[in-house]
């Protein structure tokens, strides 16, 4: 006898109602909030999903250009609008607000004043991951003060941090285009992208619990030094050479004691080489540095303080080096004479500063921009194949300039290949 086998649906029973609240929310965070409210239909349990979901993004762009709809900024603030006050008093833990800033302004019907209803409804809502994107100077003082919020990601937001800044759970603040001062004391991720100083005072980060930097702008950041030795990862890009006293770069550098992953622009790189005590200035040993990325444009000693920030960074496993803004002002055949001339005069000044192994540790480099516009290049490829003992891989990426040009990568091929490799298991890859 055949015994029946009894699924949900013949209970009365269906698996989209009875999904747990955690992975049915984490499934709708991935759909566009209009078409999470469709799911309503889906199932009697879903009937009222609306009213309590814990996810909320509105995107102004996406829901005006949706295909096959005529929308304006007063449906879109209907809509949000009938969202939030069907909304029962449950947490929310996400919520993202983009407005459309267009050309001559936003849209009358999305005020600064709507605006902060919005954002203060989410803090009511104990928010705990809150991104705005945005145009305005109004938003509300409890966010600074608000226990729940733990992310904060504000972009065009000309905020004017009041005098003392409290966030008591904040552990990321990701900052773009905002007026910023002074950083919270508790944070673990910091990323400010063209942030700008607000009267005129210096921006100011402390944060001694701080373990990931993203600092992007013209005008250096003044860190304190129980920051910079809490920092693991840090990614530091400048727009323009700082026009302070002292070589900030080795100040922060100096202070890096625990750093991981370190990445510097193609500034602070030249800030290194104007350095004239750059020898002792640099860290004599920094042994948690693991992953180093460097944007280099080609000047006068370049390599030499490559060689000599490596020389810092004894445990280094993993270097990048992106090429950027070269010119070729000379053939390749001169440009490899020229290298071979002064490989001598190079290899006197690595005997008189560098005694040891080095690179020791080293394993992967990847070279980007790569087209031999300059000597340099050849010699950041020698020395390290002639110095990483225990180098795997050297990945190098040609320019899109000359990657198309096959005669010249075969004889800059033919040329690295001759150097010496001390490693055994080092390949050169190209691509």
């Amino acid at each position: 006898m055949t015994r029946k086998k009894t699924t949900c649906t013949q209970q009365g029973r269906d698996r989209l109602s009875f999904l747990p609240e955690g992975i049915r929310d984490h499934i709708l965070s991935f759909l566009p909030m209009e078409d999470v409210v469709k799911t309503s239909i889906l199932s009697r349990q879903w009937r009222h999903i609306c009213y309590s979901l814990s996810d909320l993004e509105f995107n102004q762009q996406e829901f005006e250009n949706m295909e096959g709809k005529d929308r304006n900024a007063l449906d879109f603030r209907n809509f949000v609008d009938r969202l939030l006050i069907s909304h029962d008093m449950s947490d929310i833990r996400s919520f993202k607000l983009i407005i459309d800033e267009r050309v001559g302004g936003r849209d009358a019907v999305l005020d600064d004043i709507q605006i902060y209803a919005w954002v203060l409804f989410a803090l009511k809502h104990n928010v705990r991951e809150l991104k705005l994107v945005f145009i305005s100077e109004v938003l509300p003082l409890c966010i600074f003060t608000c226990h729940t919020l733990t992310v904060l990601h504000l972009q065009w937001v000309n905020l004017h941090f009041p005098s003392m800044v409290f966030f008591p759970s904040l552990k990321t603040l990701e900052l773009s285009h905002v007026y910023f001062t002074s950083s919270p004391p508790d944070l673990k991720v910091l990323k400010l992208v063209e942030v700008e100083e607000s009267n005129s005072s210096n921006i100011h980060i402390s944060s001694p619990n701080l373990e990931e930097m993203r600092y992007i702008a013209p005008k250096p950041p003044n860190v304190s030094s129980e920051t910079l030795s809490s920092l693991v990862r840090v990614d530091f890009i400048l727009f323009e050479k700082p026009s302070l006293p002292g070589n900030i770069v080795t100040k922060m550098l100096m202070g890096l004691r625990n750093v991981v992953k370190l990445s510097l622009c193609a500034t602070s790189f030249e800030v290194l080489g104007e350095d004239p005590n750059l020898a002792a200035c640099l860290p004599t040993s920094c042994r948690s540095l693991r992953h180093l990325c460097l944007r280099m444009r080609p000047f006068k000693d370049s390599v030499k303080v490559l060689i000599l920030l490596l020389r810092s960074y004894p445990r280094l496993e993993t270097l990048d080096i992106s090429f950027q803004e070269f010119q070729m002002d000379s053939k390749l055949e001169s440009i490899l004479v020229s290298s071979e001339q002064s490989g001598e005069l190079f290899n006197a000044y690595i005997l008189k500063h560098l005694t040891g192994n080095l690179l020791k540790h080293l394993k992967a480099v990847k070279i980007k921009n790569f087209q031999v516009a300059d000597e340099d290049e050849y010699h950041i490829v020698r020395y390290i194949l002639e110095n990483a003992n225990f180098l795997k891989k050297m990945s190098i990426l040609y320019d899109p300039s000359v990657e198309e040009d096959v005669k010249f990568r075969m004889l800059v091929a033919e040329s690295l290949l001759t150097f010496k490799k001390v490693s055994p298991d080092a390949v050169i890859v190209f691509s």
